[in-house]
């Protein structure tokens, strides 16, 4: 095995930990520090991050040719724009699984999103703690 074919750490460590094989992500989220830090978070998690983008426009014009298992998309300021982007997702391929990343909770902007086809939520000061099992309980659940 030459050395660039070599498994890396982060390539394997998911695995080890029992996560589906491959699992396709694309992360919405307008802040760029955020979204990079998501990026290499589920990368060291194991997870294969396909694309991430600032923008629901460019996101949801991308998402089906990358054969994407789960969208992460930031709810920003307003929950209700993730039902929004998730309705546009969803669109775009209906298999695609979608978790709102919110500011805060509001059981109204949940429920509208969970019409648009969400599957799950994690409040973003709780990432770090929350995010990959709710990423394997929705591919788990298929909610």
């Amino acid at each position: 095995m030459t050395p660039d074919a070599r498994p890396t750490e982060a390539s394997t460590h998911g695995v080890s930990q029992g996560l589906p094989p491959a699992v396709r992500i694309f992360i919405l989220e307008s802040n760029e520090l955020v979204r990079s830090s998501l990026h290499e978070s589920l990368e060291h998690d194991g997870f294969d991050v396909v694309g991430s983008s600032a923008t629901a426009e460019d996101m949801v014009s991308r998402i089906a040719a990358l054969n994407v298992d789960v969208a992460l998309l930031s709810a920003g300021a307003d929950s209700s724009h993730g039902a929004h982007v998730c309705h546009g997702v969803r669109s775009a391929d209906p298999s695609v699984k979608c978790i709102i990343l919110e500011t805060f909770e509001d059981a109204g902007a949940r429920r509208e999103a969970e019409l648009a086809g969400a599957s799950g939520f994690v409040l973003k000061r709780l990432r770090g703690m929350g995010l990959v099992p709710t990423i394997l309980s929705v591919l788990e659940n298929g909610a």
